[in-house]
């Protein structure tokens, strides 16, 4: 079997369980919130772009946000055993900056009565303690030769010593202003106007007639916990959208509820929307403005849908390194050559390129870092082959030995043309990013 081939099997199953693990918190949903919030949360889910993008990922966030998942079901049915096992390995073993995220949800958990300090929860934490940290300390040991702990040295090395800025430094306010409304979409509107809502509250309430202030919902506490998150996790100077992908669900979920509590007085009113629409003269301003969410509600679908198809086309544009590296596997003259010794820079490394595309295994791909600007050590080593992200004019005066074969486009930017056809409407703006090279004595 193709290594490729497998990545494909490899995805699939991971995806397959990303679906159940997502199933089984919509399940727990519809028992604590009822069926049309978990109808409308499932339905916002797949709205989003970045929900699939990370879902067949093999990264350590996405193995621990199936296990978040799993916790936070047994969080809102109250079943505290099982939320603190899955909670417990999630953060000893796949990530441990969940510790942000679960300390939250355990205060939330011990507000609303679903978690209870007692002898029988202070055991089970003790015992997933000790066997997580076990079995990750014995199984990573043996991989990497050494003794290692690595959720431990990630926290140590990231939190501690505060040296994550090495990969690349974002404001305090990015998560805010930039990664949730990428991966939320039109949905983190919706939630912005829930705050709103939220804190004129108490002055409006009278003229809505919910049977219960709107400051107690359920959900509103998980909105707390999920910006809690998010923002003790701006304090660090590294950031990434998959680092907080665990609390997109969160978000959802509180905005499915807030979906079908707008919904629900609207039930008790006869006619149609579009019937109320035509009399609305006889609504007052409050019932007006419910409609009106009540329309975003569902509109907000088709935007984040037409905002995924958008993010589709860019990603197809966003991984040269693998695009690179499968078409240098694939050149007619290299196919049944034994001799190939490629670099790969870290651009090409950072976009695609994974082991599943070594395909060749009488090939050496080398991703060292720091060599493709040291010209010294590449024209004397045993390179045949560059994957890099330098131009020819340096190329051709650094390193006279190698020649350009092959030119590898990516995506840089995008506009927007008025059309009748939305095919028409966006235009991907793509320049040259990565180019192969081979030296021109290897024939």
């Amino acid at each position: 079997m193709q290594k490729f081939i497998s990545q494909y099997i490899v995805r699939m199953c991971l995806g397959l369980i990303m679906a159940l693990s997502l199933t089984n918190f919509s399940h727990c949903v519809k028992k604590v919130f009822g069926k049309h919030v978990c109808i409308r949360l499932l339905i916002i889910c797949c709205s989003q772009f970045h929900l699939a993008f990370y879902a067949s990922r093999t990264l350590p966030n996405t193995y621990a946000f199936i296990l978040v998942l799993y916790s936070l079901g047994h969080l809102i049915t109250r079943n505290e055993t099982k939320f603190v096992t899955s909670a417990g390995i999630a953060i000893l073993v796949f990530r441990s900056e969940l510790i942000l995220l679960f300390g939250p949800c355990l205060l939330y958990g011990l507000f609303t009565g679903s978690v209870k300090l007692r002898l029988k929860l202070l055991k089970t934490i003790i015992t997933t303690t000790i066997i997580s940290i076990g079995s990750t300390v014995l199984i990573d040991s043996l991989l990497w030769g050494r003794l290692i702990w690595p959720e431990f040295e990630v926290f140590y090395f990231n939190t501690i010593l505060n040296k994550s800025g090495q990969w690349g430094i974002y404001p305090f306010h990015w998560y805010f202003t930039s990664a949730l409304p990428k991966s939320l979409l039109s949905t983190y509107i919706l939630l912005f106007t829930w705050i709103i809502i939220i804190i004129l509250s108490i002055p409006l309430q009278k003229y809505f007639g919910y049977q219960h202030n709107i400051i107690y919902l359920q959900s509103n506490g998980l909105l707390l916990v999920g910006f809690i998150f998010v923002g003790l996790y701006s304090f660090l100077p590294h950031k990434e959208l998959r680092f907080i992908i665990y609390i997109l669900p969160i978000f959802n979920l509180v905005v499915a509820d807030i979906w079908a509590y707008l919904e629900k007085p609207m039930l008790k009113l006869k006619g149609t929307y579009m019937d109320l629409i035509k009399n609305h003269h006889k609504l007052n301003r409050i019932t007006k403005f419910h409609i009106l969410l009540i329309f975003y509600c569902y509109i907000h679908l088709l935007v984040n849908i037409l905002c995924s198809i958008i993010l589709i086309m860019i990603a197809r544009k966003n991984y040269p390194g693998g695009e690179a590296l499968t078409r240098l596997n694939h050149m007619d003259h290299l196919i049944h050559r034994t001799d190939v010794h490629v670099h790969i820079c870290n651009l090409a490394a950072q976009t695609g390129v994974t082991r599943f595309l070594e395909e060749n295994n009488q090939w050496i791909y080398n991703k060292t870092e720091g060599l493709e600007t040291n010209f010294n050590v590449l024209n004397s080593s045993n390179f045949t082959h560059l994957i890099s992200e330098l131009s020819i004019e340096i190329i051709n005066r650094e390193l006279s030995s190698f020649k350009q074969i092959l030119q590898i486009d990516c995506f840089h930017g995008i506009q927007f043309y008025p059309s009748w056809y939305f095919w028409n409407i966006i235009h991907i703006n793509i320049h040259p990013c990565l180019f192969i090279y081979e030296r021109k004595t290897f024939v």
